[in-house]
């Protein structure tokens, strides 16, 4: 009996995903990070594969169901399951581009977040992305968006300190998913809070993206800042970014 499956599923942290096709050749097609696979006859697991990536395959062992153990991180995984002389050469002279930005939005690990803060006589405004201690996550940040007014200057600050105030907690790009464990927080101080590390600037009002060619990677215990350039200004960050497991 021919058989030939292109399965797709999106696994949360630990999930167990159970698949009942028979066959003699199986295939992980896409899978960001390791998974163990077991392979199963009359009831018992006769094989098991761990750290298995994309590419890895197991081959001439005659299996009546399949488990795939998702680790730490959320993701999406594709499997093919061949058997009876089916199967596909396509992968032969093709590169594959997998677009990571895409599956991190469908495994719920990527989020953004957009906040104002608009300081008083004398005092600069700042808005900061913080990841808290003990959250078992590292914050990687691909764009930063923001606008100034009423000026045109702004700076990126890295921080070892929390800001006053908690806003909000990012939400994520997954409609429907869990929000983010990093906070966004705002103050205002007479001075700015921190030694900027760089100067970005931005005609009044107009809102620019700061594209990072390198993300910008925040551990636990430590935040990025957008500090306003002058005092009375309002400033607005959007930060976009994805979480993963220490």
């Amino acid at each position: 009996m021919l058989v030939f499956e292109k399965l797709s599923q999106a696994l949360a942290a630990s999930y167990k995903w159970d698949i009942g096709i028979a066959g003699t050749y199986l295939r992980l097609s896409a899978c960001q990070w390791p998974v163990t696979v077991m392979i199963e006859k009359g009831g018992r697991v006769i094989g098991q594969m761990t750290n298995m990536l994309a590419g890895d395959y197991v081959q001439d062992v005659e299996f009546d169901a399949v488990t795939v153990l998702n680790g730490s991180t959320a993701q999406i995984v594709e499997l093919q399951i061949a058997g009876g002389g089916a199967g596909s050469n396509r992968v032969l002279g093709e590169v594959s581009v997998i677009n990571g930005s895409a599956i991190r939005a469908k495994a719920g690990s990527a989020f953004w977040q957009s906040k104002a803060m608009q300081a008083t006589a004398g005092n600069y405004p700042h808005v900061q992305i913080w990841n808290p201690v003990g959250s078992g996550r590292v914050c990687i940040v691909d764009d930063i968006g923001y606008s100034v007014l009423p000026s045109s200057g702004a700076h990126l600050i890295a921080s070892s300190a929390p800001l006053a105030t908690f806003a909000m907690n990012p939400a994520s790009k997954l409609a429907g998913g869990v929000g983010s464990v990093m906070e966004i927080r705002v103050q205002e101080a007479a001075a700015l809070i921190g030694a900027p590390f760089t100067s970005i600037g931005a005609l009044s009002g107009d809102m620019k993206v700061l594209n990072l060619s390198s993300p910008y990677v925040i551990y636990p215990g430590k935040g990025l800042i957008l500090a306003g350039s002058a005092a009375a200004q309002m400033v607005q960050a959007n930060f976009q970014f994805y979480e993963e497991p220490i």
